[in-house]
């Protein structure tokens, strides 16, 4: 059973569900990021339309304003978690690996970095430009 693509997305899923109750600490506040932003989006939007039809431009405005913040909210605080549970990942691989996956990305970085100084003094030159304007 566990050899079919069915046994092993159960296996998959049944795992997620071991880690998360396990770890549900972490991930209450990878939820409750995104309750709350689902939350002010919901609110926002409301405040947006009742602006509309009052012919309320600044409560429209407001409601825009809040959708805004809620979408930073749902994708911004989960977001953290997210980090977080990677990089303890990549700590519990490297500690398997003997260091190899720290390795790895340090060398990509250093392969990028080139890239990234030409990128920077690019953008560096785009803004002088427009601020000596």
């Amino acid at each position: 059973l566990l050899a079919t693509p069915i046994g092993a997305a159960a296996l998959l899923i049944g795992g997620a569900a071991i880690y998360i109750a396990t770890e549900w600490e972490r991930f209450r506040a990878f939820f409750a990021g995104m309750g709350e932003g689902i939350i002010a989006i919901a609110s926002g939007i409301g405040e947006y339309f009742a602006g509309l039809f009052t012919m309320d431009a600044q409560r429209s405005v407001e409601g825009m304003i809040q959708v805004w913040g809620g979408l930073e909210a749902f994708f911004g605080g989960p977001w953290g978690t997210v980090r977080t549970l990677f990089a303890d990942f990549a700590g519990f691989l490297d500690g398997w690996t003997g260091g190899a996956i720290t390795g790895a990305v340090a060398a990509i970085q250093a392969a990028f970095a080139p890239l990234t100084q030409f990128f920077a003094s690019l953008w560096s030159g785009i803004t002088a430009a427009f601020d000596t304007a």
